[in-house]
């Protein structure tokens, strides 16, 4: 083949790859779209996520309402500060020198700690958490604990801390309550309990002790059985720490024990009814990890095989070659960046931003160009609707700012961004893309030979450049200035480095050939392969969802619990509050209270807000409705005033009636009533007579398997157990309810499309015989006269544990119907009707 034919082909073979490549990429661009949507949907949740959980750690007043006490003085404000970042790395280490070293039991700052995060793209992936580990174990010891905190956030620590505890507070929920009325019990006896908790050797008697040690074996128990879900970087941060013991419990363990119901641990209501076997636990692991024996425990821990999976950023780049890396960073995090080379305009005066062009980053971070994508993500995390439509708005905002070259206008800058920083791989391999938009001379002639009309140029050229001016004017009848710029960048460089036309040929040739082997695998086997990663990041959205769930649902009860301790003290209720009629009275007070108070707090920090802005002279904010309207009131800061939105859902209903009860004793009530006891005596000695005749009764066909093989109920009956084994009235019902939905699954195992009250209820009384629990009766008034007044004015529950409530309210009922037919002197019949 002759040099021009040679030429012909090579220019042939680009254009060839090009459509290719873009009709591959047209076949998975949607796919590549929602991968990358979901990525930055996980990252906004993180992002969420890491504001509740400082939140929680810093703020004086709710640590006070967590441990039952006094609120603490405020602590002052941070210093002033501002983070050079000219160099990435040493830009961090100054900063954490100079600001931190001195202070190094003191918490981040919010503003840092969610920078902090960004920079580090939330350690959404693998990539990027190994980075982070690695520049945290390269700081001083002294401060690691600090930085370390900062892993709270990650959802994969989460999911074992999770796992690890929440088996101990299923134990925990089993001992009987040891305090539920601070008002009826511990305002009397203050002393005495300070006393009990700081003196260990007998806290609350022996038995009380015996238990809390059995529950400290047990935390340390499934720690240890749970400990190959710890993720490796982890490992590696803890192992490299010289008192590894104490950062594994201090920064890690304790703070999931303290913050249980923030994480979803458990429900909240666990810190009035157990709130002392919590702090005899948390003193007995504060003792065990002071000592030498916790070094060999954590190592045990660090030591086995960990089969903890990260998402990859790799792996999505490796099939979506137009990928950008992009993180979350809010305007108060930039308020921290002190402007030099190479972030250029970053930031200014009077908090008005600028982008930056570009960032360089330190050896071990891969250069990238910086994109800017304007938006205001708000911060109200009150329900999962209102997370979704605000990530929506924010996301359609980022996917036109990255098409959108006019984005790069300053003055659309608003109060939060999201922006594409370095790239958390180091190293990474050239792509096609960069090829082209580099100034080598190779993605400079290929870029010519795309642009140019397909020729086979007859003229006798001298060498590659004369041929390629030749393809230019041979196409364009005019000047292109674009192809006349790269044929002046062309000029230089062959000048620099002088080439034959064999040797031109030989490396556009083995351009090409490095194309094909990246791009000859069919995109849509490689989507294949990141199947799995997709449903790994679904799922770890979905327990990120539940935790900002979990934060808000624990901030909401704190809040309701200070203002009914102040309520009931200011309004005792009456003497027959036990009666149902009275207690609903009660309860709609109370709350139409609260509602009324909260909105003032709102309307106050609102006229704050309005004052300030005035003296500003900025422009003046939207009414509280009509932000509460828009879903744009902003949350967080709300919460940093230690004021949130309390809005009558089913969650605040359910904190407040959960207090309620509690404060006012009314299951202790309950249980004190000679008509109760009595009830509850009569149907547990019945079912204990009867319960061969109550399974035998079989008013349906589909339950006689389960009378042959009643292993089959053994979930149902696990739930009873729990249920009737706390004292805590609505974990109670979460485990009626767990247990009951175990119910309809199996009928619909067995092909049932319709299932209702009919199937159920003789279906549960057959597990109920099995189970036999000693407190059925006392459940049933109770839920009878405090819950199910109030579920028909109020969203107390969601449909599904309403109905499962209602459900089990009517087996007792069926219950007690048999045993007046015994009293009168009927037989309980097989085929009875139910």
């Amino acid at each position: 083949m002759n040099i021009k034919d040679r030429l012909y082909n090579v220019q042939l073979r680009l254009k060839q790859n090009q459509v290719n490549q873009q009709r591959k990429h047209a076949e998975v661009k949607t796919l590549c779209q929602s991968y990358e949507k979901q990525i930055r949907h996980l990252i906004y949740l993180i992002y969420i996520q890491s504001n509740n959980i400082w939140y929680h750690l810093n703020n004086e007043k709710l640590k006070s309402l967590h441990a039952g006490e006094e609120p603490g003085p405020e602590k002052d404000a941070p210093p002033e500060f501002a983070i050079k970042l000219s160099d990435f790395f040493d830009g961090l280490f100054n900063f954490t020198k100079s600001n931190f070293t001195s202070r190094p039991h003191e918490s981040l700052p919010k503003d840092f700690f969610i920078f902090l995060l960004s920079l580090f793209n939330f350690c959404w992936s693998k990539e990027s958490s190994d980075l982070f580990c690695d520049f945290i174990i390269r700081i001083d010891p002294i401060v690691q604990p600090k930085y370390a905190q900062c892993l709270l956030a990650h959802p994969l620590i989460q999911i074992y801390f999770i796992s690890a505890l929440q088996p101990v507070f299923s134990q925990l929920n089993k001992l009987k309550q040891n305090h539920v009325n601070r008002e009826a019990n511990s305002r009397n006896d203050e002393n005495e309990e300070q006393e009990s908790i700081n003196n260990t050797e007998n806290p609350e008697g022996v038995n009380e002790l015996n238990e809390n040690y059995e529950l400290r074996d047990l935390c340390l128990k499934c720690l240890s059985e749970y400990s190959m879900l710890i993720p490796k970087f982890l490992k590696k941060v803890i192992s490299k720490n010289s008192r590894k013991n104490f950062l594994f419990h201090d920064v890690f363990l304790k703070t999931f024990l303290q913050n249980f119901d923030t994480f979803g641990i458990s429900k909240p209501e666990v810190n009035i009814y157990h709130q002392n076997e919590i702090k005899i636990l948390i003193k007995q692991l504060d003792d065990y990890f002071a000592s030498d024996e916790s070094i060999k425990f954590v190592d045990s821990l660090l030591s086995n095989q960990s089969v903890c999976i990260s998402p990859t950023e790799e792996k999505l780049i490796s099939f979506s070659k137009h990928y950008k890396p992009s993180t979350l960073i809010d305007k108060n995090s930039l308020k921290l960046v002190k402007i030099e080379s190479p972030f250029n305009n970053l930031a200014s005066n009077n908090n008005q931003y600028n982008h930056p062009n570009n960032c360089t980053s330190g050896n071990n971070v891969h250069n990238k160009n910086i994109d800017i994508a304007i938006n205001d993500p708000i911060h109200n995390n009150t329900t999962n609707n209102i997370v979704n439509n605000d990530f929506n708005a924010l996301n359609n905002n980022l996917d036109n700012s990255l098409n959108d070259d006019s984005n790069n206008d300053a003055n659309k800058v608003d109060d939060g961004i999201f922006f594409t920083p370095h790239s958390s791989i180091p190293n990474l391999p050239t792509t096609v893309l960069n090829k082209f938009s580099t100034d080598s001379i190779v993605s400079i002639s290929s870029r010519i030979l795309i642009n140019t009309d397909l020729i086979h140029v007859e003229k006798p050229v001298k060498n590659a450049y004369e041929y390629l001016e030749t393809l230019a004017d041979l196409t364009f009848l005019n000047e292109n200035p674009i192809i006349e710029g790269d044929l002046d960048k062309l000029f230089n460089l062959f000048s620099q480095s002088p080439m034959t036309i064999e040797q031109f040929c030989e490396m556009i040739e083995n351009e090409i050939k490095y194309e094909n082997n990246n791009f000859d695998v069919d995109p849509l086997q490689n989507i294949a392969g990141y199947s799995a990663q997709f449903a790994q990041i679904n799922k770890i959205s979905e327990i990120v969802d539940e935790q900002i769930n979990s934060a808000y649902c624990t901030s909401n009860y704190f809040i309701i619990l200070e203002f009914l301790e102040k309520y009931i003290l200011e309004n005792p209720p009456p003497e027959d509050i036990s009666e149902s009629s009275i207690y609903v009275q009660y309860y709609d007070k109370a709350f139409a209270a609260m509602l009324n108070e909260n909105y003032n707090q709102q309307n106050q920090i609102h006229q704050k807000q309005l004052n300030q802005q005035e003296q500003s002279g900025q422009a003046i904010l939207k009414s509280v409705d009509q932000l509460e309207k828009l879903g744009q009131l902003n949350e967080i800061n709300l919460l940093n005033q230690n004021v949130q939105i309390i809005k009558p859902d089913f969650v605040t209903h359910r904190n407040f009636l959960s207090i309620l009860v509690a404060k006012l004793d009314l299951m202790n009530k309950i249980k004190s009533d000679e008509n109760v006891i009595n009830k509850n005596n009569s149907s547990y000695e019945f079912m204990t007579k009867y319960k061969k005749e109550l399974i035998d009764y079989n008013p349906h066909e589909f339950l006689t398997i389960y009378k042959k093989e009643p292993e089959r109920l053994n979930c149902f009956l696990e739930e009873f157990k729990l249920a009737f084994s706390t004292e805590i009235p609505f974990i109670m019902i979460d485990h009626i309810h767990n247990a009951y939905n175990t119910l309809v699954g199996l009928l619909q195992m067995q092909g049932m499309d319709e299932i209702g009250a009919d199937q159920i209820v003789p279906f549960a009384m057959l597990g109920t015989a099995y189970a036999n629990p000693d407190n059925l009766a006392i459940a049933a008034e109770f839920f009878s006269r405090f819950v199910e007044p109030l579920v028909t004015q109020y969203q107390i529950f969601d449909h599904a544990k309403e109905y499962s409530m209602i459900q089990f309210l009517s087996t007792f009922q069926f219950l007690q119907k048999k045993m007046e037919d015994v009293i009168n002197g009927k037989a309980i019949q097989s085929n009875d009707p139910l």
